[in-house]
């Protein structure tokens, strides 16, 4: 199967998509963004770990939001996808309306669409050269 220029759109959509959430959220951590701090207290941080972990996190975030963009690779895709999950769970756990974490379901989805995505293009790509 040749990739279409549709397929290719595609692809630079879902990887700029997955780069511009976690680089934005990255900075935004990075910057140590107060309300975020009782996000790291709800796995059990304390309030001064969790200003030294989120900048940690931030740089983390950005790291793996340009690497997507630039060299998508299956093991960083599925690590965004459960981050981003583990992220939203945060929500309700520092005591926000379970809401909170059904709108950012898009930030862990989006890894995980492209994930499929990408993996059914490689298996249809694999097929057509055996």
């Amino acid at each position: 199967m040749i990739l279409t220029k549709n397929d290719e759109k595609l692809d630079v959509l879902f990887r700029i998509g997955i780069c511009f959430t976690f680089v934005g959220h990255g900075y935004y951590a990075f910057t140590g963004k107060s309300e975020w701090i009782p996000l790291v207290q709800a796995y059990g941080f304390s309030y001064e770990q969790a200003i030294i972990i989120l900048p940690l996190i931030g740089v983390m975030d950005m790291l793996v939001g340009a690497s997507i963009l630039i060299k998508p690779l299956r093991p960083i895709i599925i690590w965004a996808a459960i981050w981003a999950f583990i992220a939203a769970l945060s929500r309700p756990l520092s005591g926000m309306d379970l809401l909170e974490m059904i709108e950012r379901s898009s930030n862990w989805a989006l890894p995980l669409a492209y994930l499929l995505y990408s993996s059914k293009n490689q298996k249809l790509i694999k097929e057509e050269l055996l």
